[in-house]
């Protein structure tokens, strides 16, 4: 991934919020209503919590009407600035074991980041870099300046032909690599996985 590539590039600036008091059972709704994979609980514009999708459902399956969202919200662990390079801000989610962190720009939220948001990121940018080396190619064909044209391929790389999967995305339903996918019901799918 391009280490030039900041935060505020890849995330979300609209995010779905509710208060702590909130029903867990409306905030889910809401979540549905919205495609969210999680909401962000907020005390007037601070951020106090996270609740996810499936802490939601939990509640929810339990049919428990009145619990409130501070019940169930998670802390608001990882918070990253919003100029912070994406590389770094993925990391600190991986440590953190999340699929998001909260986007603050002079410790005020501006966004919400997520795992898909870095997956879009690194897609786009695979393209840009794709594109570029394109525009570098030298008017007898080769790149990089190699007069030979002799740039990697499957016999060099080890029998992988990297442009086969530089295109590839990974379906978030079964796990495939895919040319294309569909967003379905908040998810990036196959067309396998799509016609289910």
């Amino acid at each position: 991934m391009n280490t030039d590539v900041t935060v505020r590039d890849a995330m979300e600036r609209e995010f779905v919020g509710v208060s702590e008091s909130d029903p867990v059972r409306a905030a889910a709704e809401l979540m549905f209503e919205e495609g969210a994979d999680c909401i962000v609980v907020l005390r007037g514009n601070e951020p106090v919590g996270v609740v996810s999708s499936r802490a939601a459902l939990g509640v929810v399956l339990d049919d428990e009407d009145e619990t409130p969202v501070s019940a169930v919200m998670t802390d608001p662990e990882p918070i990253v600035e919003s100029e912070m390079a994406l590389v770094v801000a993925e990391d600190r989610m991986r440590s953190e074991a999340t699929p998001w962190a909260l986007v603050v720009d002079d410790g005020e939220l501006v966004g919400l980041l997520t795992e898909r948001d870095i997956l879009m990121a690194a897609t786009l940018t695979q393209e840009e870099l794709r594109a570029d080396s394109q525009e570098g190619a030298s008017a007898d064909g080769s790149e990089f300046g190699d007069p030979g044209g002799n740039l990697p391929n499957a016999e060099t790389n080890g029998g992988i032909d990297s442009e086969t999967y530089s295109s590839q995305s990974i379906c978030e339903v079964c796990g495939s690599l895919a040319r294309t996918l569909s967003n379905v019901n908040g998810q990036l799918v196959c067309s396998d996985c799509r016609e289910v």
